[in-house]
Order: structure tokens, then C-alpha cells, then sequence
């Protein structure tokens, strides 16, 4: 940041590493010191935070930190570039952190292998110039933003699920030149979350690739800007959007700050401090358990079945059980069991609920008749036997842990690839 006067001294290799930039006017050998000294805070290495921690090593911050208490998955690969298929089941963090410093042996990198809480947040980054949220749930977005608020640090903020991406920076008035002050926090414009039932993630949306790439570069590209002291040019106040379907950007001016804001409100109307943050249920927040859906609901035991039981259950060769898959069309389509004497069928659970007295016609379905039930991991089949029993269906079985069962328990050379 332009007000950190302790510049550092660039050697010769740095200076041939970032001579591209460097020429740029805009940056300049001065610029290159403010990088260079910088420290960088980037929460998530997924996603988002895969790109944006390449390009901040590239451009050659001086210290940077990652935060992610996940571990690489197979699932991740397509899109979070910085991790390589050798580092699957390696934290997030430490396969990060080994790139960017085989990238860069120049900077400076910290690795917290945990996930960033109201108890270990505001340690983790008070020494940071500024926090780079890469992070993919409500509870951390709010953390992450409320912590920037307390410390009066920048935030570069952004999100991306399906073909779709966001980008905004909530920075303190006294740090940007904005034209006009009372510049909002992420909770002045979201005071209340969304339901949980109305939020996406990459699990169950899907996302294309490119759409965090495009994002996660963006961010290190507005935290740059902000350490070389660009301060009129920053996305603060204004929120790009961007289709990677349609090939759109668009940006959208943000509301003023609210004087009732929990966080960076009038002093009387802030319900979250320094003080009290460690205290505050950021999950009953986002998520409160008065309206909470939870992932699997409680069925009488004897309605749950292992899948080696169900494998074992009447394997005379003119018995024929019927299984209800309830994932979405697209997951049954892209993967598929092919189970000895089984008839599987396809009703989403959305499907089931909304029109039982139809398919019940289609697939001459009896209350008595014996049902299995599975999904993909176990959850939403409960959700559906449990309706299924109060439609005064008596002889109905949950498939325990559904596909992600199977292939543990059964067949491991399987691969749902989700």
C-alpha cells in the first residue's frame, strides 16, 4: 500500500522477472516496491483463489497468505488449476502455497491448513495489507467482510457458480477516492442472507471452469491496483457481473452504506464488534434452525438399508426391484448404476413431491408394492422416503449414503465424477 514506508530493495533477478510490468507507467520501479512489499491475505484456494494467487505470485507480492482447511479433490480439478492431479488429498493451502513458491521463489508464503472462524480470524489477519475473498459459502463471505471492517482492511471480493461470475472491492472510505463517501460493507448490501434453500454452490449447480478463472484473475488485478495506490480506478461502489454464456460484462452502481449496518453502522446500531465477534454463530446466521432444511431427516430405522443388503435382498432371477433414483435428470444422466435385477427410475425428488398421483399412474406404483430409494449421497433420499411414508407408503427402503455408498462400499472402480 502506498502508505507503507519500509520499501524493499529489488535484486536483479526480481528486476528481470517483473520488467514487463514494471515499464508500465502506471507501476514503475516505485510501484514494484509497493508490490513487493505488500501482504496479501487470500481466503480460499479453490476455485477463485487458484487464479488469483498465481497472478499475485506472478506479479510478485511480497507476502502472501493462504487460508483453506479442504483437501484437493478430483472434482476440483477442472477448474482449480493450481493444484496438480499428483496433490489429490493434500490441503488446499499447502498444495497452493507449494506452486506459488515453485513459481515464485522471491515472496514470502504463509499456509494456514484450517478453516478461517470468528476464533482464529482476526489473528490470521491483522498483519495483512489487505483480504481476498475466494471462498465458496454465505457464512465465511460475512466473516471475511466483517473482519475487513473491524481491521479496516480492503476486501476484493468475488463469486462464481455456474456460467456466472461477481466481482465487487468493499474498501473504507479513507482508502479509496471514490467521488462519494459512505462506500457500503457486503452486509449494507445483503443485511439478511438468502435462504439456504436458494443458495448455490458448485456441488449442486455446477460451474464451467473459465467463470472462476476469469473472476479469480480479476481479483489479484483489483488487489494490485490497490496496492500501487490506484485509487480512482478500483471496482469499489460498483459491482461487475459477468455471463460467460452470453459473453457479457456489466457493472452496476452499489447503494450507500446503511447507518443501521450490523457491522459498520452508527456505533449504537452495530450488533458485531471486535469484542464480541468470537461469540457471533455466523452459521446461525446464514443458516438459522428455525428455518433450517437439514441434509438428511431422521426415518425409522428399519426403513434404512445398507447397500450389501440390499444387494443380498431376494436374488431369485425373477425378482425384480425397483429403485428411485431422486438426483436431479442431469446427475442420473451422467452417471448411471447398472445393478443386476434392478429397475431404476428417475423422479427428481422436486418431481415426486409436485406430482406423485401422476407418476404413481406412469409407473403403476402400489402403496404396498416394496420401493428402494437412493440419491447421491444419502441425503435427499431420506427427505424422500419420509414423504413417501406419509403418502402411506408402507414397504419403502432408503439406500444408505446412495451412489457415494456404493462406491465405497461395493465397488470402488466406480467414479460418479461428482
Amino acid at each position: 500500500m502506498e502508505d507503507n514506508q519500509e520499501f524493499c530493495v529489488l535484486k536483479k533477478e526480481e528486476v528481470e522477472r517483473y520488467c514487463r510490468q514494471v515499464i508500465l507507467p502506471e507501476i514503475g520501479p516505485e510501484g514494484q516496491k509497493l508490490i513487493s512489499s505488500a501482504k496479501v491475505l487470500v481466503i480460499g484456494a479453490g476455485g477463485l483463489g487458484a487464479p488469483c494467487l498465481m497472478y499475485l505470485a506472478g506479479a510478485g507480492v511480497g507476502e502472501i497468505g493462504i487460508v483453506d482447511g479442504d483437501s484437493v479433490d478430483t472434482s476440483n480439478l477442472h477448474r482449480q488449476v493450481i493444484h496438480p492431479t499428483l496433490n489429490k488429498g493434500i490441503n488446499k493451502a499447502r498444495s497452493a502455497g507449494m506452486y506459488i513458491q515453485s513459481l515464485n521463489p522471491y515472496i514470502k508464503v504463509n499456509i494456514y491448513e484450517e478453516h478461517l472462524t470468528n476464533k482464529n480470524g482476526l489473528k490470521i489477519s491483522k498483519d495483512y495489507d489487505l483480504l481476498i475473498d475466494c471462498c465458496d459459502n454465505p457464512a465465511t463471505r460475512y466473516l471475511t467482510n466483517d473482519i475487513c471492517v473491524i481491521l479496516n482492511k480492503p476486501l476484493v471480493s468475488g463469486s462464481a457458480v455456474k456460467w456466472e461470475g461477481q466481482l465487487t472491492i468493499y474498501v473504507k472510505d479513507s482508502l479509496s477516492s471514490v467521488s462519494t463517501n459512505n462506500l457500503p460493507c457486503y452486509r449494507c448490501l445483503f443485511p439478511i442472507p438468502p435462504p439456504s434453500s436458494a443458495v448455490c454452490n458448485c456441488a449442486d449447480a455446477g460451474v464451467f471452469g473459465p467463470v472462476p478463472g476469469v473472476i479469480g484473475t480479476m481479483q489479484a488485478n483489483e488487489a494490485i491496483k490497490l496496492i500501487i495506490g490506484a485509487k480512482d480506478k478500483i471496482l469499489a461502489k460498483r459491482m461487475l457481473a459477468y455471463d460467460a454464456y452470453e459473453m457479457n460484462f456489466k457493472i452496476f452502481k452499489l447503494r450507500n452504506k446503511k447507518t443501521d449496518c450490523a457491522i459498520c453502522g452508527e456505533p449504537e446500531k452495530r450488533q458485531i464488534t471486535e469484542k464480541n465477534l468470537e461469540n457471533y454463530d455466523y452459521e446461525e446466521f446464514v443458516n438459522p434452525s428455525c428455518t433450517r432444511v437439514e441434509k438428511r431427516v431422521k426415518i425409522p430405522a428399519e426403513c434404512n438399508i445398507k447397500w450389501i443388503e440390499f444387494l443380498q435382498d431376494d436374488k431369485s432371477e425373477d425378482k425384480i426391484n425397483t429403485v428411485i433414483d431422486v438426483r436431479p435428470v442431469e446427475q442420473f444422466n451422467m452417471f448411471k448404476l447398472n445393478i443386476k435385477n434392478c429397475l431404476t427410475i428417475n423422479l427428481p425428488f422436486k418431481n415426486l413431491v409436485e406430482d406423485l398421483e401422476h407418476l404413481e399412474k406412469t409407473h403403476n406404483f402400489k402403496k404396498e408394492n416394496k420401493l428402494y430409494v437412493m440419491c447421491r449421497a444419502g441425503n435427499q433420499s431420506t427427505h424422500a422416503v419420509k414423504f413417501l411414508l406419509e403418502q402411506g407408503y408402507s414397504n419403502i427402503f432408503n439406500i444408505q449414503d446412495g451412489i457415494h455408498g456404493y462406491i465405497k462400499e461395493i465397488d470402488s472402480k466406480e467414479t460418479p465424477f461428482y
